[in-house]
């Protein structure tokens, strides 16, 4: 799909707003599919497991498939943390390397993400899907 689609997904993505284009196409591309309310929060500050499933979905939409597959849930002490629904991305992404483990043992789910992870993370995509070398 390479147009914009169905514009009711979010009431908070408001036409004309410098975003609203490249939100409405990863929606309609399924790379937000698991931010189905109608509220997006463009100006809110994204978690490290927000960006796991960014990410876990622009894999999928490329055909990835990792090669080996690991439980977080059985590696992080921190795992209780996490949304149920985006267990499988998180382990899709450490599967992958993409994103790893903040130290002591902790994946910090509902941490809000920095610049660098989030630079470090769309580099990790890139390279894997082999955008770059």
């Amino acid at each position: 799909p390479n147009e914009i689609g169905n514009t009711s997904y979010y009431t908070d993505v408001k036409s004309g707003s410098w975003y609203y284009n490249s939100i409405m196409r990863a929606r309609n591309y399924g790379l937000l599919s698991k931010f189905n309310s109608s509220f997006f929060s463009p100006d809110q500050a994204i978690t490290r497991e927000e960006m796991a499933v960014i990410a876990a979905e622009a894999l999928r939409y490329r055909g990835y498939n990792p090669s080996r597959s690991t439980s977080v849930q059985s590696m992080f002490s921190d795992s209780y943390n996490m949304n149920s629904s985006y267990v499988s991305d998180i382990d899709l992404v450490y599967s992958a390397n993409v994103m790893v483990g903040m130290g002591g043992n902790e994946f910090s789910p509902k941490t809000s993400t920095n610049r660098a992870q989030a630079a470090k993370v769309q580099y990790n995509v890139a390279k894997l899907l082999g955008n770059i070398k």
